[in-house]
């Protein structure tokens, strides 16, 4: 189990800069689990993971810890799960684009909470804000910047959104 911990902790270290072990505080993944029946999360590491099973980045260390594997990866068709990608416009224009194509392809219940920042300027934020993702069902809650903030993972801190974050 050592060798693991250190894998794991050598893998992140090596990322560098903040923001990547962010994730939503506890009470909002007690709202997601009671009003959602979520127990999923789909961009996580053993860090700053709330759920026993989640999708991360590097599966290859992080499975002994829960990682079903990347989110890219995933075919799900039934449940509902957090995605709290990295926010990346690639990253977040590939997340909006995978959730999509599971919703369209799913005859199951199946959602998807989406947290993702209020970048109008990006692919992400155009779509689901759109009419190219017209054809699912979606329902947006836009927070100001002073109403939230995310656990630090990577420092074990809460802290509020910054400008430039």
């Amino acid at each position: 189990m050592h060798e693991a911990i250190f894998c794991v902790l050598a893998r992140y270290e090596a990322l560098g800069g903040h923001g990547y072990q962010a994730a939503l505080p506890e009470a909002c993944f007690g709202v997601l689990r009671e009003h959602f029946e979520c127990t999923f999360e789909c961009f996580a590491s053993p860090l700053n993971s709330h759920f026993a099973r989640f999708c991360s980045a590097f599966p290859d260390v992080d499975a002994a810890f829960g990682s079903c594997g990347s989110f890219f990866d995933q075919a799900f068709e039934e449940g509902s799960y957090e995605v709290n990608p990295v926010f990346v416009p690639e990253v977040l224009d590939a997340a909006v684009q995978h959730v999509l194509a599971l919703l369209r392809a799913s005859a199951r219940p199946l959602s998807f909470t989406l947290i993702v920042p209020a970048w109008p300027e990006t692919r992400a934020f155009a779509t689901l804000h759109g009419d190219a993702s017209a054809d699912v069902r979606r329902w947006s809650l836009r927070l100001p910047q002073p109403a939230h903030g995310y656990c630090d993972g990577g420092w074990g801190t809460v802290r509020r959104r910054q400008p430039g974050d």
